[in-house]
C-alpha cells in the first residue's frame, strides 16, 4: 500500500510539474522587433597603418613615421586629423598633429636623441573618432659603434 501511494505521489508531482512548465512556456512568444533606423555613423571602419622607416636608428638620426588611413573599401580617407606622440622612451617628434592628404597619408619625423626604445603612438581625433584605439610603432635608437 505504501509503495503504491508513493508511486501515485511521484506521478502526480511529475504531472503537476509538466502542466506548470507547459503553462509557463505557452505564454512566451517572440514578437518581431522593429529596430529604429540608424541616423549616424554606426562604425568607423578605418584601416589605420602606422610605420617607422627605419625602425632602428642611431642617436642623433631621424626616422620617418608614416600614417596611412583607408576606409572599409580600401579607399584613402583624406582630412583625418591624427594625434601623434612619443608615449615613452627617448626622442621627440617634429609635430604632434597631422592631417591626412588626398591619398589618406600623413607623416611626422622622429628625432632619436638618446639610446633606448621609443614607442610612438597615433590616434585619429575629432568628433567622429572619439574613443578610437591608438596604433603604435617601436623604434630602437642605438649608439654608433666606434
Amino acid at each position: 500500500m505504501e509503495i503504491r501511494r508513493g508511486r501515485q505521489l511521484g506521478r502526480s508531482s511529475a504531472l503537476g510539474l509538466a502542466i506548470g512548465l507547459i503553462a509557463l512556456l505557452g505564454g512566451c512568444k517572440e514578437d518581431s522587433v522593429n529596430a529604429p533606423q540608424v541616423t549616424g555613423p554606426s562604425e568607423l571602419a578605418l584601416s589605420f597603418l602606422l610605420t617607422a622607416d627605419p625602425d632602428i636608428t642611431l642617436v642623433g638620426s631621424t626616422s620617418a613615421i608614416g600614417i596611412n588611413i583607408r576606409d572599409r573599401n580600401g579607399s584613402p580617407v583624406p582630412g583625418v586629423r591624427v594625434l601623434v606622440e612619443v608615449e615613452f622612451g627617448p626622442g621627440h617628434l617634429d609635430r604632434n598633429f597631422v592631417t591626412t592628404n588626398g591619398n589618406g597619408v600623413a607623416g611626422v619625423t622622429y628625432f632619436g636623441d638618446a639610446e633606448g626604445f621609443a614607442q610612438v603612438e597615433a590616434k585619429p581625433v575629432g568628433q567622429d573618432y572619439f574613443g578610437t584605439e591608438f596604433r603604435s610603432v617601436t623604434i630602437r635608437v642605438a649608439t654608433p659603434v666606434s
